[in-house]
């Protein structure tokens, strides 16, 4: 008998076509097993709940320090017609606190506290202002840290500017000293012009 050939009477195995595998979840299944999971559920929703009251409990609240500082200006002059400028553009003064002053108090602090940890401590400029704003979060313990850090890069930001002004007020003083000589000279002139009418007068006299 060949491979082909079928002995006579014999049927070929027919699949049931009604006959689908069970891929569904079913619920009554997965009621009943959380039930008999009830307590472990219930375990941990209490640990998980404990737990983050804990945490609210014990984290130390976080305060934010600000600092303010306005750029001042050079007085405009009205004779060459030039208004007030400031003394350094606030991108200036923004480069100088994060690139210098900033970094600079932070090391110093390091260096006292003999510590690795420093504060975080940015400055920004608000959008078209003459305002520099420094900014610190921390702890109500780090408080005077902060503070002292922001001063400390604040004062180095005002010995700046005061350098520049005292060049400047040295130029407007050597400026005025001049108008000064020239204005004695003008009375000079004009004692002078009064006395020599006075002596033309008695020589006519």
């Amino acid at each position: 008998m060949t491979e082909n050939q079928r002995p006579h009477g014999s049927r070929a195995a027919v699949p049931d076509s009604n006959y689908y595998p069970s891929d569904e979840i079913s619920l009554v299944d997965l009621w009943r097993s959380l039930v008999r999971q009830r307590l472990l559920i219930v375990i941990t929703v209490l640990i998980c709940v404990a737990g983050a009251i804990a945490y609210i409990a014990f984290k130390p609240e976080i305060f934010r320090y600000v600092a303010t500082v306005e750029i001042g200006q050079f007085p405009g002059d009205t004779s060459t017609g030039t208004d007030p400028a400031p003394i350094d553009p606030p991108d200036t003064v923004l480069a100088k606190l994060t690139e210098g002053y900033i970094p600079e108090a932070l090391r110093r602090y390091q260096q006292q506290m003999e510590t690795d940890d420093v504060p975080q401590v940015t400055a920004r400029v608000p959008r078209n202002s003459r305002m520099v704003v420094l900014e610190a979060k921390g702890t109500l313990l780090e408080a005077e840290v902060l503070i002292d850090t922001m001063n400390a890069a604040i004062a180095s930001l005002l010995e700046d500017h005061a350098r520049q002004t005292r060049s400047v007020h040295a130029q407007i003083e050597s400026r005025l000293e001049r108008e000064r000589i020239k204005l004695a000279e003008l009375e000079n002139e004009r004692l002078f012009e009064i006395s020599r009418r006075e002596y033309e007068r008695k020589i006519q006299a």
